[in-house]
């Protein structure tokens, strides 16, 4: 008898016998499980953020750990206030004469006596209108004109006396005389004026009654000359400088400037200001004023300035000498005469000439320049200074 057959249902899927079911509870563990790691990994970072601080140990020196941040922060970031700069916008000072820089205690006593009388400034002369250098410069054209002077001092001992000053907080001013220079003749001609129509030296006089050259502000030389003395003073440690004697001759009859057409067309004063710029260029590490006879600053008798107003020469300081009579009036007619420039103005140092002034002379003076700077001018440097209180 032959097998029955079976018949089976048909089917689109079969099941495969190798392939094992998972069970459904293993699959819900799993999700459990991931669940439960987040909540956990939720709650440890709030406990952390959260936990108490732990006291640091004060036995162990440190110089970062502190129970207050606040505290921490103020004393790592203590602000140390700089001292106050010394400036020729502030200064009030005493002229005082080459005879001053030999005796550095005697130096030291009148700094301290100027100090004592309200002063922070010493203005030191260092060349004089004859073109005496009182300092061992160095430069070749020192050295060829043979300026330096007798009893000039070494750098060593001006250097002295920059730190006495500085020890009295007080501010040490170099002053140069320019192009009123008496050490030059038939020394170098291409800084000299020639005598109109030859090659001789032009002279500010006659030649009988002992007349003197005069340096040349239209030739190059000279003006590097004036400015070398500038840079060794810097270098020595001078931050403040004054020239005085920025100008032309007082008269000039026959006398020759240059054989350059290109200066002869150039303004006086622009020659001037070609000097004081060049002067800001190469001493920048040094604040520089500009001396001017204080009627030229007025408007007035300015031939010397090209016929023009010192008070456009183009320094930052401009120091006008102002008279004994009238020191008030010419002052108010200089700074009404600056104001007129607006923002090109140079700001004032004036200076007072005291010679062979009282004591209640001087004072009336120094009232009327106020609490501006100023620098009092004496030719001896021998001071009342009692006096130069008020």
């Amino acid at each position: 008898m032959k097998p029955r057959k079976i018949k089976r249902r048909p089917t689109y899927r079969r099941r495969n016998p190798y392939r094992r079911r998972s069970p459904i509870w293993k699959t819900l563990g799993a999700v459990v499980a991931c669940i439960g790691i987040v909540a956990l990994g939720v709650l440890a970072g709030k406990w952390l953020l959260n936990r108490p601080q732990t006291t640091p140990d004060v036995s162990t020196p440190s110089s970062t750990t502190s129970t207050d941040s606040t505290a921490s922060t103020t004393n790592t970031q203590t602000t140390v206030t700089p001292a106050p700069q010394k400036s020729l916008s502030g200064l009030r000072a005493v002229y005082l004469p080459p005879s001053a820089l030999g005796d550095t205690a005697a130096f030291a006593q009148t700094v301290t006596a100027a100090k004592a009388a309200g002063y922070n400034g010493v203005v030191l002369e260092l060349k004089d209108t004859v073109g005496r250098v009182y300092f061992q410069a160095e430069s070749d054209t020192v050295k060829k004109a043979g300026s330096v002077h007798a009893t000039a001092v070494s750098k060593a001992q001006l250097k002295a006396l920059l730190a006495v000053c500085e020890e009295q907080d007080m501010l040490a001013v170099g002053y140069l005389y320019a192009f009123y220079d008496r050490t030059y003749r038939s020394m170098d001609a291409i800084i000299e004026y020639y005598a109109e129509g030859t090659m001789t030296d032009w002279l500010d006089n006659a030649y009988d009654k002992g007349g003197k050259t005069w340096l040349n502000p239209y030739k190059p030389g000279a003006r590097q000359y004036l400015v070398g003395l500038g840079k060794e003073l810097q270098e020595v440690g001078f931050t403040a400088l004054i020239y005085d004697g920025v100008q032309f001759p007082f008269q000039r009859q026959l006398a020759f400037f240059d054989s350059s057409l290109t200066n002869q067309q150039k303004p006086e004063i622009a020659v001037l200001q070609t000097f004081v710029s060049e002067a800001k260029t190469a001493l920048t590490g040094m604040e520089l004023s500009f001396c001017c006879a204080g009627e030229s600053a007025t408007g007035s008798n300015t031939a010397i300035y090209g016929s023009d107003n010192p008070l456009k020469f183009g320094g930052d300081f401009l120091s006008p000498m102002l008279p004994q009579n009238g020191t008030q009036a010419m002052l108010e007619k200089i700074r009404f005469r600056a104001d007129e420039l607006g923002e090109s103005a140079p700001a004032l140092l004036p200076w007072l000439n005291v010679n062979g002034q009282n004591a209640n002379q001087i004072k009336a003076m120094l009232k009327a320049v106020g609490d501006g700077p100023v620098v009092v001018y004496a030719a001896n440097g021998s001071y009342d200074f009692a006096a130069l209180k008020g």
